[in-house]
């Protein structure tokens, strides 16, 4: 069964095919679970190289990927092993290209302009959307007129596995430098810096430095490597990506990354790091001018509540269903550290991509991205089987668990964690 991100476009397709092209229908039910997937993975590259393997099986076209680099050209990243090198380009950079929305077979004369091998026909397409997916995917092979619209379906799919892979690989690489961010501590440059280097991490900067300045150059906060400095104020080599902002009116923040020479940054990196960095400028907005208080643990633990509401509203409106669990304790406060605990544990009953945290000083949170109703009960029975083996719930009876989903698209409403606790109700009290 086709999952339920198969858009319109894809429906209006299919139902515009002959009734009994079942051939067509079975291969993109097929292409779409290959995809599912592969979107998992996290990796649009993974997503790419399961869709050129696929199309070369079943109707023996070559694709290749490019990818769009921060210099705005594209670049060669996906294509089969064991591919001829000189029957297409490896750099894509012509209006064409960034004008082609909708898949186009090329004539001749375009495909051979472009690099390609010109007695083949090549159909090509760019692969963006709401998400910026920064993908141009070229066909290429004997593309005879009925195998046209098949391709155009294929593409479709592809186009949204991505879209939705971008949406995941978002999710999880903002959850990892929010995690450090959201502890309560005075450390600011320690909490800082654990975020970093997921970022780093995630981007792959060979060198990188996040600096805090005034206005008369005093560094109040450097991670990384200071040598950047001066580069970040000038960007523009396709292997160094730059993000800048203004904290408070009175401080300026840069994050710079760099590799060697030679291996440029994709668009995409560039934009995970200007997502980054507004994560940043949200924390150290409050970490700047804040101490260590009772009120900072309060702001601290309200993030984590403003991260599952905004994340849950965003899968909503990108198309996936979202469901939240909120576990209550009602006598927390006499065990300094058991939600601390619990999180820890809850955490290893979910699926990476499923945010945890603390809500208040009696509450967690779980965010289970991608699921629904039934879903959220069933993490609910996992929770409470593991929570009853804990000798701590047996002494503490004041335990309720509430959940709440909303469908893909759903218009936004209510909060979801208040619709959570709104069905809050006795739970895992050992019985």
């Amino acid at each position: 069964m086709i999952g339920s991100w198969l858009g319109p476009v894809i429906e209006a397709q299919l139902a515009s095919l002959p009734v009994n092209d079942s051939d067509t229908v079975q291969r993109v039910s097929s292409l779409h679970r290959l995809l599912r997937d592969a979107v998992a993975s996290g990796s649009e590259r993974d997503v790419v190289n399961a869709f050129a393997d696929a199309v070369a099986v079943w109707d023996d076209i070559e694709v290749r990927g490019y990818l769009e680099d921060a210099a705005g050209h594209f670049v060669l990243s996906v294509s089969l092993v064991g591919s001829d090198a000189t029957e297409a380009p490896t750099v894509l950079d012509d209006d064409t290209v960034r004008d082609a929305a909708t898949p186009t077979l090329l004539s001749a004369t375009d495909a051979e302009r472009f690099g390609f091998h010109a007695t083949r026909d090549l159909f090509i397409a760019r692969l963006d959307g709401t998400t910026g997916v920064p993908w141009v995917v070229a066909l290429s092979g004997a593309i005879a007129p009925d195998l046209e619209p098949r391709l155009a379906l294929y593409v479709e799919l592809l186009r949204q596995a991505l879209q939705n892979t971008a949406r995941i690989s978002s999710t999880r690489m903002e959850w990892r430098i929010l995690q450090p961010l959201l502890v309560a501590s005075d450390k600011v440059e320690e909490a800082a810096r654990a975020a970093f280097d997921e970022l780093r991490a995630e981007v792959g900067g060979a060198d990188a430095m996040l600096v805090v300045t005034t206005s008369n150059g005093h560094h109040v906060l450097s991670v990384g490597d200071g040598d950047l400095f001066s580069a970040a104020r000038t960007s523009g080599e396709p292997s160094q990506i730059v993000s800048r902002a203004t904290l408070l009116d009175r401080y300026t923040m840069a994050i710079a990354m760099r590799r060697p020479s030679g291996r440029a940054f994709t668009r995409r990196e560039q934009q995970i790091l200007d997502r980054a960095a507004a994560i940043f400028v949200s924390w150290l907005s409050g970490a700047l001018q804040r101490t260590v208080s009772h009120r900072d643990r309060r702001d601290a633990l309200h993030r984590f509540d403003e991260v599952v509401e905004s994340v849950a509203e965003q899968t909503v409106r990108h198309g996936s269903p979202a469901a939240v669990v909120v576990i209550a304790v009602a006598d927390a406060v006499f065990r300094p550290g058991l939600l601390d605990r619990w999180v820890g544990e809850i955490k290893g009953l979910l699926r990476a991509s499923d945010l945890t945290g603390i809500l208040t000083e009696r509450e967690i949170g779980v965010l289970l991205l991608d699921a629904d109703a039934g879903d959220a009960a069933a993490v609910v029975t996992r929770v409470c089987r593991h929570l009853k083996s804990d000798v701590d719930v047996a002494e503490l009876p004041g335990t309720f668990i509430g959940l709440a989903s909303r469908e893909a698209g759903a218009a936004a409403g209510e909060s979801i964690l208040d619709a959570a606790r709104d069905y809050l109700h006795h739970a895992c009290a050992g019985d």
